[in-house]
């Protein structure tokens, strides 16, 4: 189950939210309600995901949620939002790696960034292209 808490009082919409703090948020130096506020949280049978699941199912349903907000996201704009995901293998086992990467090939022209330590992890993502970031310094290779 998804619970979604809105980071405003439901009793106002986001505009009245914004427009009724603007004074006191100016004066504060940053916005004190609004979608940034929101949180959500993931349970199984009531319980925090966190204690049903593990540290790997947690991250894939992590990722699965961003790819389901970067469909929506291109269905809405028309246009697929840039996807960053970083260190992607760490606590994925290989067959979870596998349908991570199976559902990243099949994202319709979205660029997709991937930090790893270890290359071959990623081989199968379709047209991949590396940049080798050492002491500050980034070159740009072919895979």
């Amino acid at each position: 189950q998804l619970n979604w808490k809105s980071g405003w009082n439901n009793n106002y919409s986001i505009e009245e939210v914004y427009q009724r703090n603007r004074e006191s948020d100016f004066n504060r130096g940053f916005t004190q309600a609004g979608a940034h506020r929101s949180d959500f949280r993931v349970t199984v049978q009531g319980e925090p995901i966190a204690r049903r699941a593990s540290r790997g199912e947690q991250k894939l349903i992590a990722i699965m949620m961003l790819l389901a907000q970067n469909k929506a996201i291109s269905a809405a704009i028309g246009d697929a939002p840039i996807l960053l995901i970083d260190d992607f293998p760490s606590e994925l086992d290989e067959n979870n790696r596998r349908i991570l990467v199976s559902r990243l090939n099949a994202m319709d022209h979205c660029q997709i960034f991937i930090t790893t330590i270890d290359s071959s992890l990623v081989q199968d993502v379709s047209t991949p292209r590396m940049f080798h970031v050492e002491h500050g310094g980034v070159s740009s290779e072919g895979v």
